[in-house]
């Protein structure tokens, strides 16, 4: 028996998992695109030889850095400068995302080390890529000869479900300043959590931000205002008023000429 709120045991648990559990790049590759990664690589080669395949599980953003997207390696090796694909943008959009790794960094605590290579079973932190987000998989960049019915994503690396949001609500800046930097800050929060949304009315002038609840959408208010430094409210959304008319009329209009 151990405790880790002791320390009973901790160590030794650690010392097993090392020297019993296989190691990560002794595993074969994840079925990650079956079909596809089949044709262009050998399943029993070695790391070596085997495209990369990553999945992004967090965003963060940096005030030096910039964004950096936080991923497990499951197969290959990943450098910096490396073009990588970004599978799940691509399906999505419907067209072919392809992004260079700017940095690679290891992360221990607020640390960061930057190392020249990465493979399977590290957690790496990737600088650069610019429309990759939370639960995204990045994979090898293919030949244009693949098409995409072929691209069958299944395995262990599966999308991740993101459900839709059922709380709304307003977001009113109280400054222009807020509100000319308002849109920057919720673009980074869209891309560190999925199920939160935002979209800005034109009829209304608001903000409006999609949660998971009130306590999801509290969440987003305070980090506005403590990460952000935004000077922000929320409310009830504003409902536009519109009105059609169904029939047409005739309208006569008179006028009496009094000579002046």
């Amino acid at each position: 028996l151990g405790s880790s709120r002791r320390n009973i045991g901790v160590q030794p648990l650690l010392d097993a998992i090392v020297d019993y559990l296989p190691d990560p790049s002794q595993r074969p590759p994840p079925p990650l695109i079956a079909n596809t990664l089949a044709r262009i690589q050998n399943y029993s080669a070695s790391q070596d030889h085997i495209s990369p395949a990553l999945l992004t599980f967090k965003i963060l953003f940096d005030p030096q850095r910039g964004a950096l997207s936080l991923c497990r390696v499951f197969a290959g090796y990943v450098t910096p400068g490396m073009q990588i694909k970004n599978w799940t943008r691509s399906d999505l959009d419907n067209s072919s995302i392809t992004e260079k790794i700017g940095g690679l960094m290891q992360l221990t605590g607020d640390a960061y080390e930057n190392i020249e290579r990465a493979g399977p079973g590290y957690i790496v932190a990737l600088n650069g890529l610019q429309s990759t987000r939370t639960g995204d998989i990045l994979g090898p960049v293919l030949a244009e000869s693949v098409t995409k019915a072929e691209d069958v994503m299944e395995g262990d690396l599966e999308n991740a479900f993101v459900p839709q949001p059922v709380v709304h609500a307003a977001l009113e800046p109280r400054s222009s300043l807020a509100f000319r930097n308002l849109e920057k800050a919720l673009t980074c929060m869209q891309r560190e959590d999925p199920s939160f949304k935002a979209t800005f009315d034109p009829e209304t002038g608001q903000w409006v931000v999609a949660g998971m609840g009130d306590l999801h959408l509290e969440v987003v208010l305070s980090r506005l205002r403590r990460e952000y430094k935004l000077e922000v409210s929320m409310g009830p959304l504003l409902t536009s008023h519109k009105e059609m008319p169904q029939a047409g009329s005739k309208f006569v209009s008179t006028s009496v000429n009094t000579g002046k």
